[in-house]
């Protein structure tokens, strides 16, 4: 019985923790929610000759006093000196960022990781993908192009577990050594 307890004890734990952890996966740092913030604000950029885009990221931290944080990712593929050209009026970043992105083949992301010493910054790479605002793969689910959510299996249980009468239904069952639960420390 005891055994019984200790194990019902684990699961609960284990998934908590396990929610927690999904919970702070879906959530972004603060240095990335003040960057999308920045992405959302108008600017104006005149580059009617082409110009290196090091000096074309320059010219857009210049629009926000330098409080923006941009790195050209070349180990993508991508140069300091590629030429770029744009001109663009009164438009929010990210509008630019995506004329930038689609006339030249980049793709652009915001750093969300505490982790990261970029965090918050932004992030241009070559990129097959269409990255705009998060990384391939990483952004949120939203739109008709997508495929529909495939529901949860707390959700819909399964019909030969929904059958059985409750004191008959299936427990979580977690495999233990024997004394787990005592602590060993180190001297």
């Amino acid at each position: 019985m005891r055994r019984l307890i200790e194990n019902g004890i684990l699961v609960a734990v284990c998934t908590a923790w396990l929610g927690t952890v999904e919970t702070a996966r879906g959530q972004e740092t603060p240095a990335a929610a003040a960057t999308r913030k920045k992405l959302k604000q108008k600017i104006t950029v005149e580059w009617p000759k082409e110009v290196n885009l090091k000096d074309a990221v320059a010219d857009i931290r210049g629009e926000f006093d330098n409080r923006l944080g941009v790195k050209i990712d070349n180990g993508s593929g991508i140069s300091n000196n590629s030429k770029v050209a744009l001109v663009a009026k009164n438009q929010p970043l990210a509008k630019i960022l995506d004329m930038l992105s689609d006339k030249y083949e980049m793709g652009y992301y915001v750093v969300s990781d505490p982790k990261d010493r970029l965090d918050g910054w932004i992030v241009l790479r070559k990129s097959k993908w269409k990255e705009r605002g998060y990384k391939e793969g990483k952004g949120p689910k939203t739109g008709a192009s997508l495929p529909p959510a495939r529901p949860s299996p707390a959700a819909a249980p399964r019909p030969e577990v929904a059958a059985l009468p409750a004191r008959l239904s299936p427990a979580p069952v977690a495999i233990l050594r024997p004394g787990w639960h005592k602590a060993r420390t180190r001297d």
